[in-house]
């Protein structure tokens, strides 16, 4: 699976699927705004790669998302990409950690921060 999203097939150090297998978690309690820019440039990156894909020309389709009356996003959405995180559909564990530490991040701000604190970062992600 990991081809499809243009990455090394060497990934087995991160099985099974945990937000404690990267050092993420760690960053984002670190270093938030730098390690969910790099969270996303790498998603967006790998996901790009996987639109080009056969499996994911059959998967993939692209929206636009309007926020705010600001210009449109285009955003690639399929139940794959959806689920990267949740381990019900078949991606590469480097990928999916990597979203699981995203969100037990997410998670444990919802305990103590202000609400909007948490839309802030719901509509920046």
């Amino acid at each position: 699976m990991e081809s499809y999203f243009d990455l090394a097939s060497n990934h087995s150090d991160y099985y099974p699927a945990s937000a404690l297998q990267t050092p993420i978690l760690n960053l984002l309690q670190a270093a938030p705004k730098e390690t969910a820019d790099f969270i996303l440039g790498f998603t967006n990156r790998a996901v790009d790669y996987f639109a080009t894909t056969d499996l994911g020309k059959a998967e993939v389709e692209q929206v636009e998302i309007h926020i705010d009356g600001k210009p449109p996003i285009k955003q690639f959405v399929s139940n794959r990409i959806w689920n990267l995180y949740r381990g019900t559909q078949v991606a590469p564990t480097l990928i999916e950690s990597i979203h699981m530490a995203l969100e037990r991040w997410l998670l444990a701000q919802a305990k103590m921060a202000k609400p909007e604190i948490l839309e802030g970062w719901c509509l920046y992600l």
